[in-house]
């Protein structure tokens, strides 16, 4: 599958895929760094809430206590006048500020923590109501008594109680942060082992890549030295359809391209040779029939001698028989025989008129 794609769209998907990587990472580590951050402030957010509601509430308690000491221990009405709205009011935004708190969003350990605050207000409250019920009956040596021994212990537990409420939100506050903080350390340790992931991918393309260059071009290499050495016989077996492919192909293509040439080249050189042989032949042939025709010129020219002394014998005769004419008168007994002479004579001139038909004919079969 990788083969068919070009070298181009390889090269462009591993940048891309790089980049991807990388927007991935960063977005994945600013997701992670955001939610703690977030939780983070949520977790400060509530902790410093519960604190300053607790300790809201532990300066109102310690207000009014001290408001429930001076109101016992005075005799002056105008005292107690002036502090027993007051302690009501407080009273009030006590139970305000515990039902913030109880609203809150808290631990199992909270939630404990908030059961003792409530049950050592209680018993406070209950001392104070005793202490006022004792001083409003004239007690007031007893309403004093309770308040140094049951009362102000009562409320020393009950502050207690609220502090530590507030080391329990400030220790949960450190822990939370401590927890967030290993968080944070997560998402450090998350994103350096993605950005090493990324690089073991980078290494591990880097390689495919590097390969899938270097392999074609020495298979490319060495079809090369192979068509400069002269060997022509390879085939093609390419399969790619990048751009090595195409360069490998086109090899193939000029090896293919240079055997035909040669075994064209090879062709005409024997065509060539066997031209060369029957040159050789036909001038070996021509050679014999020259010599032949000389024999046959010569021939020729022993029966032009022939023939020559044949006419010359014909004249001869002819000469005989114009002697012979003149005295026919003379030999009439001998003119048959002179006459079978001139028939004999003409026949021999049949026969070598014959013989140099014969010759020339023969002269003509050699020349054309």
């Amino acid at each position: 599958m990788m083969k068919q794609l070009r070298m181009a769209h390889k090269l462009w998907a591993a940048v891309i895929f790089i980049v991807l990587m990388l927007v991935a990472v960063v977005g994945f580590s600013a997701y992670r760094s955001a939610k703690v951050q977030a939780q983070a402030d949520a977790v400060i957010k509530e902790a410093t809430a519960r604190v300053e509601a607790a300790i809201r509430w532990t300066g109102l308690t310690e207000t009014n206590a001290a408001r429930t000491q001076a109101l016992i221990v005075s005799n002056d009405p105008a005292v107690e006048a002036e502090f027993k709205d007051d302690i009501a009011a407080t009273s009030a935004q006590i139970s305000e500020v515990q039902k913030s708190l109880e609203a809150m969003a808290l631990s199992d350990a909270d939630k404990a923590q908030m059961g003792k605050i409530a049950a050592a207000r209680k018993a406070m409250i209950d001392l104070r109501v005793q202490a006022r019920k004792l001083k409003t009956d004239g007690n007031h040596d007893e309403a004093v008594k309770l308040v140094t021994q049951q009362y102000n212990p009562a409320v020393a537990a009950y502050l207690q109680t609220l502090r530590d409420f507030v080391k329990m939100q400030q220790q949960s506050s450190v822990d939370r942060q401590q927890q967030l903080a290993g968080e944070r350390m997560v998402t450090v340790q998350l994103a350096g082992a993605m950005v090493l992931l990324l690089l073991i991918c980078i290494g591990l393309g880097a390689y495919y890549l590097i390969g899938s260059i270097q392999r074609p071009l020495a298979e490319a290499g060495a079809l090369a030295q192979r068509i400069a050495g002269g060997d022509l016989s390879a085939q093609e077996t390419v399969t790619r359809s990048d751009e090595f492919g195409d360069l490998l192909r086109s090899l193939y293509a000029m090896s293919e391209a240079l055997g035909r040439m040669v075994h064209q080249v090879r062709q005409s050189t024997d065509s060539i040779a066997t031209a060369s042989s029957q040159i050789a032949a036909g001038n070996h042939d021509l050679s014999a029939r020259t010599e032949q025709t000389a024999s046959n010129l010569q021939e020729t020219a022993a029966a032009m001698e022939q023939f020559t002394s044949t006419i010359q014998q014909s004249a001869a005769s002819a000469q005989q028989a114009s002697t012979l004419a003149t005295g026919a008168s003379g030999v009439a007994r001998r003119g048959g025989e002179v006459v079978k002479e001139v028939v004999a004579t003409m026949e021999d001139i049949h026969h070598s008129s014959q013989k140099i038909a014969d010759i020339i004919g023969v002269i003509d079969g050699i020349a054309f």
